[in-house]
């Protein structure tokens, strides 16, 4: 993966855990806090200046991790293995829930590839994913950058797994704000935001637009045997 393009990460919370086969369930019932950590927002918004924290375009990552009880509000540096399901079993304080797909979308630990076209006298951007990948096994390491002015600044490793065992590796550096803008360590509690959005019909012909869609959703980029 490339993170190159992405600026700032911002992270947000949640009470409920999806359990495979049951459904949501308080994430209390197993001793633990939950946060989503998005390395690349899915989206931002169709124009360019709506992207403030990164470029159009490009990998981005969001992981599922767990926490202490109560610590959901902190970034908690550490290596985090993905479950092996998303079942009791394995749900403690500090792993990394694995990606699961529902209801057509993907959710949990996952990497996504964007692509954009851009339209009009005002420049407005159709960004769309062209591809993606679940993290059924794998890693990431979090590590705390020290230094003047990076009070809320973290380092991430990435070596994910999806399900065609490809590997997903990449680092990233920068600071983590709350997907309201504050530091990481406020109180900030979210509900997980709806990144699915109805986008209007691009004013540009089907046919040019298809042109610029991939023969296939997935692809290797940032990927390695």
């Amino acid at each position: 993966m490339d993170l190159s393009k992405i600026k700032k990460a911002h992270y947000y919370t949640s009470d409920q855990v999806y359990i495979q086969g049951i459904g949501y369930k308080p994430i209390s019932s197993y001793g633990c806090g939950l946060q989503f950590i998005n390395i690349g927002i899915e989206w931002v918004g169709d124009h360019l200046e709506d992207f403030v924290d990164r470029e159009p375009g490009g990998d981005i990552v969001r992981v599922e991790l767990t926490t202490e009880p109560g610590k959901e509000n902190e970034i908690t540096p550490g290596t985090y293995e993905v479950t092996e399901q998303r079942w009791p079993a394995y749900i403690k304080p500090g792993v990394m829930m694995r990606g699961i797909m529902l209801d057509g979308g993907l959710h949990g630990s996952r990497w996504m590839h964007q692509t954009y076209s851009m339209w009009g006298d005002d420049n407005k951007i159709f960004e769309y994913m062209d591809g993606h990948a679940l993290l059924y096994d794998g890693q990431v390491t979090i590590t705390k950058v020290e230094g003047e002015g990076k009070e809320n600044w973290y380092r991430f490793e990435f070596d994910g797994i999806c399900v065609r065992k490809h590997h997903v590796r990449g680092t990233w550096e920068g600071p983590v704000v709350s997907q309201t803008g504050r530091a990481a360590a406020e109180k900030d509690h979210l509900e997980p935001p709806r990144l699915l959005r109805r986008l209007p019909a691009p004013k540009v012909s089907m046919s040019r637009l298809a042109e610029k869609l991939p023969d296939v959703m997935f692809r290797k980029a940032g990927m390695t045997e």
